[in-house]
């Protein structure tokens, strides 16, 4: 983001929706005025943040409690997957990939937790076990280690997809998946899990393949 991009100076918001889909309620505030998004802002983002080397996530995580994100409708380059990338898992889970996000989680929101004080936050996160993105992460890893996935657990992350501000769409997709996974055998919910963890494109079609 350039350092140059400037943000309203008040802002309204009764939730934030964050890069990996989840909503976290946050308290008005007021921005500072013409407040931008700039090196030593990332500085003091990066500061104590030694518990991740991926760095542009730590950024990306709190820019929405910064600043306007503003998303540009056409892609403006190719991102190059290089022989270090772990983004996708491929045909095998990665169980312990899956641990990793939902420390790194945490350790994001209890660092964010800190310094969005000094941006005008006094309260408003919820705690990361709360958050989507762990209770979906935590459902693929009890699923990733063959664990008994409970009412509770499937009906806690259905009931948070469905208060986060996400497309009715990608709600309605995302609890068919859920609950499939839920009801199937295990090797076949492994195979469906990969299939959604995996890179490259997906398709129910693709989906209904992976499981044969």
């Amino acid at each position: 983001m350039s350092s140059a991009a400037r943000y309203p100076n008040s802002r309204r918001s009764e939730g934030v929706n964050w890069p990996d889909g989840s909503c976290v309620p946050v308290s008005t505030r007021r921005l500072r005025p013409q407040a931008t998004f700039s090196d030593a802002t990332c500085a003091r983002l990066l500061k104590d943040a030694d518990y991740d080397r991926a760095v542009d996530g730590i950024i990306l995580f709190a820019a929405p409690f910064i600043g306007d994100v503003v998303s540009l409708p056409q892609p403006l380059g190719l991102y190059r997957v290089h022989d270090r990338n772990d983004s996708g898992f491929g045909d095998e889970l990665n169980t312990q990939a899956l641990h990793r996000d939902l420390q790194r989680f945490v350790a994001r929101t209890e660092h964010l937790r800190r310094i969005l004080p000094g941006y005008g936050y006094r309260s408003g996160l919820v705690s990361a076990e709360h958050a989507y993105f762990y209770r979906e992460r935590r459902f693929y890893l009890a699923v990733a280690e063959d664990e008994r996935i409970s009412f509770a657990s499937l009906s806690g992350l259905v009931g948070r997809l469905w208060r986060d501000k996400n497309p009715l769409r990608m709600k309605v997709s995302m609890t068919l998946f859920f609950t499939a996974i839920s009801l199937l055998p295990r090797d076949r919910a492994r195979k469906a899990l990969a299939y959604r963890l995996g890179a490259g494109t997906r398709s129910t079609r693709g989906l209904i393949r992976a499981l044969t």
